[in-house]
């Protein structure tokens, strides 16, 4: 395994012949490219540096992969540093939004509340991560979209499907207004709209909790980061915290005995 930041012919992927900026493949995060650091004296030693070319002023698919950049969306496409700054909507047609060959639906913009816990009175509520993927709409287009559903329940969950669909600013002196509208949809006991056990009260409630209300004013964030996180924490961390419980009386249990 190697460190791709230190350790030669890591992100050049152990090809002796690689040469940087050619559109080989190579192995860096996003704003980075795989290239001589020039520290050494033999030169040759490849490792990912950031790289400092604008992207956003290539306009030619071939060219932003060579630069080290990612080209996304259809049609004309636009030369990005990193996808993950972009929504569903990048997509124009239902097979390229199921497809979603930039995971944005996993890991792109309004995804920081994905695979996350909260709870309103009393009632825990999760976000699984493997429900937050891109949504096709023959009318609305592409969106992001995700479950929220009780973390303990019997019978029937009462769960709802949030969609989002986000309108982002120019990013000005490292900020981006970001504003996006929703829509709740398949949901079921307390949350079935139509239902006999609609519960608006504890709906808006929980849409509020879910990340799930429209924003019309919008929000500014530094370019690239969250847009809102939900008032709770990770999954990961409940489970630790519940561990770390158990180890505790665990062990002032065998301390009486």
């Amino acid at each position: 395994m190697y460190r791709t930041f230190y350790d030669n012919m890591g992100c050049q992927e152990e090809v002796e012949s690689f040469v940087p900026r050619t559109g080989m493949s190579q192995c860096c995060p996003s704003g980075y490219i795989c290239e001589d650091d020039l520290t050494d004296e033999l030169g040759g030693v490849f490792v990912c540096v950031q790289n400092l070319v604008e992207c956003g002023d290539i306009n030619e698919q071939t060219e932003c992969a060579k630069e080290g950049c990612f080209w996304i969306a259809e049609g004309d496409g636009i030369c990005v540093s990193n996808p993950r700054d972009y929504s569903c909507s990048i997509y124009q047609s239902e097979t390229s939004c199921v497809l979603d060959v930039w995971n944005v639906g996993a890991a792109g913009m309004g995804t920081e509340v994905c695979g996350t816990y909260f709870v309103v009175d009393s009632q825990g509520y999760i976000i699984p991560q493997d429900t937050c993927r891109c949504d096709w709409d023959s009318v609305k287009g592409c969106r992001l979209g995700y479950d929220v559903k009780p973390d303990i329940y019997s019978g029937t969950p009462d769960t709802f499907r949030c969609l989002k669909d986000f309108t982002t600013g120019d990013c000005i002196d490292g900020l981006q207004r970001v504003k996006w509208t929703v829509d709740a949809i398949d949901g079921t006991g307390v949350f079935d709209f139509g239902g006999g056990t609609y519960d608006e009260a504890k709906f808006n409630t929980v849409l509020k909790a879910a990340g799930c209300e429209t924003n019309n004013v919008g929000v500014d964030r530094e370019c690239g980061a969250p847009i809102i996180r939900v008032p709770g924490f990770s999954l990961f961390s409940l489970i630790a915290s519940v561990g770390i419980v158990t180890l505790i009386y665990a062990f002032k249990q065998n301390h009486k005995d």
